[in-house]
């Protein structure tokens, strides 16, 4: 039998990653998410330039602001169902992480592909 407090730590966790991830979704959407130390697609393609950055950025917001939803979904699950098992826990935690990592992948991969086809000095720096 699952600990109350346990659960309600674990679907806090889940909405507050899923609000960080919604936020950073939109930012990228609007062009605002600039180059950072922290938050990002960061590989060598999306920092070689603010407009490689910007193009990666813009291109996979949907996927990182998809993540968030999905962590916001689970978190209000937790929250609202307070599942009774440990399995039927474990199912939801570990099936948002399966869906987060798969979607965030993605949104990395796609940005770095976008992010290679940027060529510097072209009126908006817009990708192939």
């Amino acid at each position: 039998m699952p600990d109350e407090a346990g659960i309600w730590i674990v679907g806090l966790v889940l909405l507050l990653a899923g609000v960080v991830l919604l936020v950073v979704g939109r930012k990228q959407r609007a062009g605002t998410l600039r180059r950072n130390r922290l938050v990002g697609l960061r590989t060598p393609q999306t920092l070689r330039s603010d407009t490689a950055w910007c193009a990666a950025h813009e291109a996979t917001a949907g996927l990182v602001a998809a993540a968030g939803v999905v962590q916001i979904l689970a978190g209000t699950a937790l929250l609202v169902l307070r599942p009774t098992g440990d399995g039927a826990i474990a199912a939801i935690v570990l099936g948002t992480a399966a869906v987060t990592v798969g979607l965030v992948l993605t949104a990395g991969i796609r940005g770095d592909r976008i992010a290679a086809a940027v060529k510097e000095g072209e009126p908006g720096g817009s990708p192939d």
